[in-house]
């Protein structure tokens, strides 16, 4: 059985405007970051790896560019997935968690 390790960011988990899924694919991208490399995944290797459909994939990489967690290059090679700069403010208002585009 393969094991998929993934980073998860608090700030995912906390936004009340994202589903399970698009938390999922956030922590997906940004895992890859953290590692120094560039996620170039299709919709349907998303939709093979996490059990979902295609569509689903697409709607909620939609929505997470929209919501500009995300940024998606297109290119002659296809596509890169980067996530953005998101900045948390804890309860007291001191130090913010910063991650994100690296």
């Amino acid at each position: 059985m393969d094991n998929l390790i993934l980073s998860v960011d608090r700030a995912y988990m906390h936004d009340p405007r994202l589903e399970l899924l698009d938390k999922i694919l956030l922590s997906y991208i940004s895992t890859w970051e953290k590692k120094g490399l560039t996620c170039y995944a299709k919709d349907g290797f998303f939709a093979h790896l996490l059990g979902e459909s295609e569509e689903s994939i697409q709607f909620s990489l939609a929505k997470c560019s929209a919501l500009n967690l995300i940024f998606i290059v297109r290119g002659i090679g296809g596509r890169t997935i980067r996530t953005v700069k998101v900045i948390e403010i804890t309860e007291e208002g001191t130090e913010p968690d910063i991650f994100g585009l690296y």
